[in-house]
């Protein structure tokens, strides 16, 4: 990233995750890169499918915004531990396995464009 785009996401709050963004837009964004329906990921299921996709949602929103992990954890019926266990697996993940880290940098994008159309950069 530019360090000119980074010093306005600076000012803007972005960085700090006072973007504006709600987790609704970011389960949207989810769902739209793996291709599944919001009322698929938001199940107990413990299909990979449906597994991967939450875990990456709660890895976003808690990077994205300044929910708590209870909040993030509320949105999905899961407890704070869940989602942090969901952070967690998510980061392990992205280190190994390259289809995983392409996924969730392709949210990353979508959400950072997201972003820049609500603070108009």
């Amino acid at each position: 990233m530019e360090d000119k785009q980074m010093s306005k996401w600076v000012a803007a709050g972005v960085i700090e995750g006072k973007n504006g963004i709600e987790l609704k837009e970011i389960m949207e964004i989810v769902c739209l890169v793996f291709g599944r329906e919001e009322s698929e990921v938001n199940t107990n299921s413990r299909r990979r499918d449906l597994v991967t996709p939450r875990h990456v949602f709660c890895y976003l929103s808690k990077k994205y915004t300044d929910k708590i992990l209870k909040e993030i954890g509320d949105y999905i019926s899961k407890d704070h531990s869940s989602v942090y266990h969901s952070i967690t697996s998510t980061e392990n993940l992205m280190e190994t396995d390259k289809r995983i880290d392409d996924l969730v940098k392709k949210c990353e994008m979508k959400i950072e464009g997201t972003i820049g159309q609500l603070i108009k950069i």
